[in-house]
């Protein structure tokens, strides 16, 4: 095991072998596995420090956004053009979750006053 500055030295020679396995869909510790001269000489910690510290990985962004031509989120369902049928269709549901409303079952209610008595 190398110092630090050995393994950083290390982790550069085999750069190219690194970015290509990577490239090959493989994690960073089949990477660390798969090339001898790493698996002796530096730690996987260190590996993978390193490689952060150069960047050899390309990663995606928090803030950029992938746009999804196949998305519906930005799709209206309700037809803008024909409003009585929108109306329609918004009553209907009021209608329907006014029903399961009225019909649902009263919940569950303690009488204080039995002290347990009614329960069997």
């Amino acid at each position: 095991m190398g110092r630090k500055y050995q393994a950083a030295k290390i982790v550069y020679d085999a750069k190219d072998q690194i970015i290509e396995l990577h490239n090959k869909r493989l994690t960073l510790l089949e990477i660390h596995e798969t090339i001898p001269n790493l698996k002796e000489q530096v730690s996987y910690s260190s590996l993978a420090r390193i490689c952060a510290d150069l960047q050899l990985f390309d990663k995606k962004k928090k803030n950029e956004k992938i746009e999804n031509s196949n998305s519906t989120t930005k799709e209206n369902f309700v037809n803008e053009k024909i409003p009585t049928e929108n109306s329609d269709k918004l009553s209907s549901n009021a209608e329907k979750n006014l029903e399961k409303l009225t019909k649902r079952k009263p919940g569950f209610s303690y009488d204080h006053s039995t002290k347990g008595k009614d329960f069997i």
